[in-house]
């Protein structure tokens, strides 16, 4: 349960690593079929994340994260994501995530499997929650 009640505590977990263990005031993920947001006293649920941004909310701070499926579940306050892939915005390597949008736009432009949706969605997110100049 988080500390203060009026908060959630957001734990996100990778295969690696926990990437991030803090109270938030509220949190958005990108579910299998889109976003969903949380606040505290969230009815209990368990879904499958998609490819897509994770946002949240701390007082004056902003936190966002690339998360690459997965699953969260949310339960008494404590919003628990289990991430196949995640990645902090201030962690992404930018050049290799532009490497990454140039190869899935050249695998869609040559006429390649569906797989290149996935990656283009990937970099996309990647660079997507990078800090704002």
């Amino acid at each position: 349960m988080a500390e203060n009640p009026g908060n959630i505590h957001l734990t996100i977990l990778t295969p690696e690593k926990t990437l991030f263990d803090r109270v938030v005031e509220s949190a958005v993920i990108t579910a299998y079929d889109g976003e969903m947001g949380f606040l505290p006293r969230h009815a209990p649920l368990i879904t499958i994340l998609g490819i897509g941004e994770l946002r949240a909310r701390s007082g004056g701070e902003r936190f966002r994260f690339a998360v690459h499926g997965g699953f969260a579940r949310i339960e008494k306050d404590l919003l628990l994501v289990l991430a196949d892939v995640a990645e902090a915005s201030p962690d992404i390597d930018v050049p290799r995530a532009q490497e990454a949008l140039a190869r899935a736009r050249e695998a869609r432009r040559k006429g390649g499997g569906h797989e290149y949706l996935k990656a283009l969605q990937r970099a996309r997110t990647r660079l997507k929650i990078l800090p704002r100049a």
